[in-house]
């Protein structure tokens, strides 16, 4: 009889007092991106793979269909080498803003066109930068990235942030007086501290390469962050490393593919299960409409300047033939262009 009693005052209880929202268990969808350098269509593999359009699509589709979506980048979607790299950068910019990342990490490739360029394309499409070691000259700019981001989720309350090394970033960002590069363990580790009593999870994009990422974990007591999203470089990894009490994941280079790690927090937020997923962006991903047109616009207009620039090296090449004439040879040369 006692048990009995004891039973209905524990269901009458937990009926009158449901447990509150927020405490039980949830779900994130870490979407991540990387090192995009300069490539907006897909690549001429057999299987071709990766383009804006598709990308912005496929993130469209995981925001429609999947719970409590965060879209980070790890940074460097830009590349100063590529061919016409201004028109590159400028639709990649366009293309990240329209798809409203939550964070991007500040990292060598966007600076690599200098302060002023990307500046002014910032000022027309607006992207959520975060670093703490990487910004700009506080006495000639305003500053274009946030050393954190905090965006609550379903109750949960994630930080974003991001470092890069500076020994991978182009000789040109580490001389530019615009750029301010500081250590990134003095300036990641206050901001941790910061953090600590204000938010459940602690997401890091770090431009580090997977190794030095791992090697920075494993040297530096950094146990607030809870999941890593590494850049520099091509390893995809199909599942995620675990160094200390931190998840770590990498996405490929040149914007082929769309990772998402999934995660299950228990009732006190901590990650109690995790998964992978690596989303090749082929013929079969829906293609964003309007970035579309955007490439087509932008294939043309570089099919327009390779033939320029491909005519000029013509021209070129013939006034490299011209001056190796003998002097009769060059008159007979001229002579035979004017009967023309």
């Amino acid at each position: 009889m006692r048990n009995l009693c004891i039973g209905v005052i524990g269901f009458v209880f937990f009926y009158l007092f449901p447990a509150a929202p927020g405490i039980c268990s949830q779900k994130l969808t870490i979407v991540y991106t990387g090192d995009m350098v300069g490539h907006v269509l897909p690549c001429g593999c057999s299987v071709r793979k990766g383009g804006l359009a598709r990308q912005a699509g496929k993130i469209r589709e995981l925001q429609d269909t999947r719970e409590n979506v965060i879209l980070v980048d790890c940074g460097n979607m830009i590349n100063k080498s590529r061919p016409i790299s201004e028109a590159r950068a400028r639709i990649i910019i366009e293309g990240i803003s329209r798809m409203h990342y939550d964070a991007v990490n500040l990292s060598g490739g966007e600076l690599e066109l200098g302060v002023p360029f990307l500046k002014n394309l910032l000022d027309t499409f607006p992207i959520q930068f975060v670093s703490t070691n990487i910004g700009l000259n506080p006495s000639q700019w305003e500053k274009i990235a946030d050393t954190y981001i905090i965006k609550e989720v379903n109750g949960v309350k994630v930080a974003i942030t991001g470092v890069s090394a500076k020994v991978l970033l182009n000789d040109d960002v580490q001389k530019d007086k615009n750029v301010i590069i500081s250590s990134p363990i003095s300036t990641l580790k206050p901001v941790l501290s910061k953090l600590k009593d204000q938010v459940d999870l602690v997401i890091l994009l770090s431009q580090m390469t997977i190794k030095g990422t791992k090697n920075f974990l494993t040297y530096n007591a950094l146990p607030e962050v809870g999941v890593v999203i590494a850049g520099h470089g091509r390893n995809l990894t199909p599942q995620a490393v675990q160094v200390k009490d931190t998840l770590v994941v990498q996405n490929s280079m040149g914007g082929e593919y769309l990772s998402v790690l999934n995660l299950e927090l228990d009732d006190s937020l901590n990650i109690k299960g995790h998964s992978v997923e690596i989303i090749p962006l082929t013929d079969e991903v829906p293609e964003d409409p309007v970035l579309l047109e955007k490439m087509k616009q932008f294939k043309a207009t570089t099919s327009k300047i390779q033939a320029k620039s491909h005519k000029t090296e013509q021209q070129l090449g013939n006034q490299k033939e011209l001056l190796q004439l003998s002097p009769e040879a060059f008159i007979k040369y001229q002579s035979e262009m004017e009967n023309k």
